[in-house]
């Protein structure tokens, strides 16, 4: 967001950055947020969902949720169908709801890489079980967050 039209409204950049498939550094971190003023690492899938429920709680809309549900969901339901697995960056709305969004940390949380012009979740032609329940619970914990923010709105 480069203009905010509330005086009171702050802008927080960060980077969201992805340390490969499943690959952990030195420090047993999976994705790094690289913030000037709260810079912090994720070692697992729960903090990098945590910390990505909380900055959407200040910057998502409903439209931007209903389509992180949308690929969360296709790729539980379909998980040998790689197209639901390989998005394009490039695609606008992907791009603007998603990627260069605080939900980008969702989906590096469920194995999302950045590998050239797409953001890919495995490779294999079928996405393996344990990763399949493993996107199956991010987005049943989506669900439950996006519902409480309903209720308390």
């Amino acid at each position: 967001v480069d203009d905010v039209d509330e005086p009171d409204v702050g802008l927080h950049r960060f980077t969201i950055v992805s340390l490969g498939q499943r690959q952990v550094d030195d420090e047993g971190a999976i994705c790094y947020i690289y913030d000037p003023v709260f810079p912090t690492f994720m070692k697992n899938t729960q903090d990098c969902a945590a910390w990505t429920f909380q900055e959407l709680s200040r910057t998502m809309n409903d439209s931007s949720l209903d389509t992180l549900t949308t690929y969360l969901t296709n790729i539980v339901m379909n998980p040998s169908e790689t197209k639901y697995r390989q998005i394009r960056i490039a695609n606008r709305r992907f791009s603007e709801e998603i990627w260069l969004t605080p939900a980008r940390g969702l989906l590096l949380a469920a194995g999302f890489v950045e590998q050239g012009a797409y953001a890919e979740l495995g490779s294999s032609s079928t996405l393996p079980r344990d990763r399949v329940q493993e996107v199956s619970s991010l987005l049943f914990y989506f669900e439950r967050w996006k519902t409480m923010q309903e209720n308390s709105a």
